[in-house]
């Protein structure tokens, strides 16, 4: 994008940033009793972010989807781009 098309869009992030959140996104495409499962272990204290993350990477019902254990921190704190929107 030319730099006189950016003026004239007006201060703007990059649209990276505007995606929103991975991890967010992910956890809405659950069916509703695993999103719950998720809701209820990233309120508990007990289940750690890196704990969260492995138990997502080695899910057999969800080949290939993995989070960084960071990206769901973010997540869990209220970080992430699911805030921002």
């Amino acid at each position: 994008m030319s730099v006189a098309a950016l003026k004239a869009r007006g201060p703007h992030r990059n649209d990276y940033y505007d995606r929103g959140c991975s991890f967010g996104r992910w956890a809405k495409t659950l069916p509703d009793e695993e999103r719950s499962a998720l809701e209820i272990m990233l309120a508990d204290p007990e289940w750690t972010y890196v704990a969260i993350a492995e138990l997502i990477t080695t899910d057999t019902d969800y080949p290939g989807v993995a989070f960084r254990d960071l990206t769901i921190s973010r997540h869990r704190r209220g970080e992430c781009g699911c805030e921002r929107h």
